[in-house]
Order: structure tokens, then C-alpha cells, then sequence
């Protein structure tokens, strides 16, 4: 009985291993997304002129995507990002540009971004204030 336990612990952790090495894989080498999510529509808003556009994430990927932003068709710039809801105004406005390493540097960092970021459309404090 304790023989079959080892084993089936064994083969597990072998099929978990290659679950694993071929989901590393995939992403390392950069294998194309599965259909369903390159169908997928997202919408992203340009940091310039603040208006949104919703296309397929495989119309995005064959736009292309440099410096974490994807470029706008019309304009030929690399000017799209996700979109975020203004606090203030509950307007669709860009999310931030986080300076390179921000995310490294900890809550606080973040924080202060969130504190100063202001609303592009309303000129208001895009985030609402930390909770005390």
C-alpha cells in the first residue's frame, strides 16, 4: 500500500512538472495566445486626446506595443493604455504612466502617484484619498 502512495506522489509530481515546463515554455518562447482571448475585445485609451477604442487583443498585438503602450491606428503613435474611471468626474481617462522601477519601490511609491495623478478632463484628483 505505502509502494503505490510513492508512486502516485511520483507520477504527480512528474505531471505537474511538465504542466509547468510547458506553460513556461510557451510563454519564453512566445507562442500566440489561445483563439478565445485573441478574440477577446479590450477597450484602451489614448494618453494624447483622451478617446477610448475597443478592438480584438489580436488587432492590438498586430498594431503593435512599445514602452507598455499599444499605437493608436489613427495617429501612428504609441499612445494607448487601459483605461481607469476618474473618482471625481466617473469620466474614462488614461491610468497613470509609472516611472520605470515604481512598482519595486512599494506601496508608498505608488501612493504618492495615485495622490498626484490628476484627471486630465476634470483636473481633479483622478484616485480618492487613502482611507485613514
Amino acid at each position: 500500500m505505502e509502494g503505490k502512495k510513492i508512486g502516485l506522489v511520483v507520477v504527480l509530481i512528474v505531471v505537474t512538472v511538465l504542466a509547468v515546463g510547458i506553460t513556461v515554455k510557451r510563454n519564453v518562447a512566445g507562442e500566440k495566445p489561445p483563439d478565445y482571448v485573441l478574440e477577446r475585445e479590450y477597450e484602451k485609451i489614448d494618453m494624447v486626446t483622451i478617446e477610448p477604442m475597443t478592438l480584438t487583443m489580436a488587432e492590438w498585438a498586430k498594431l503593435g506595443k512599445q514602452g507598455g503602450k499599444y499605437k493608436n491606428p489613427d495617429t501612428g503613435e504609441f499612445t494607448m493604455v487601459n483605461a481607469m474611471v476618474c473618482h471625481a468626474c466617473g469620466e474614462k481617462i488614461p491610468v497613470p504612466d509609472l516611472p520605470a522601477g515604481a512598482e519595486m519601490q512599494g506601496a508608498g511609491a505608488l501612493d504618492q502617484i495615485h495622490a498626484e495623478y490628476m484627471c486630465p478632463k476634470c483636473k481633479e484628483h483622478a484616485f480618492p484619498a487613502p482611507a485613514e
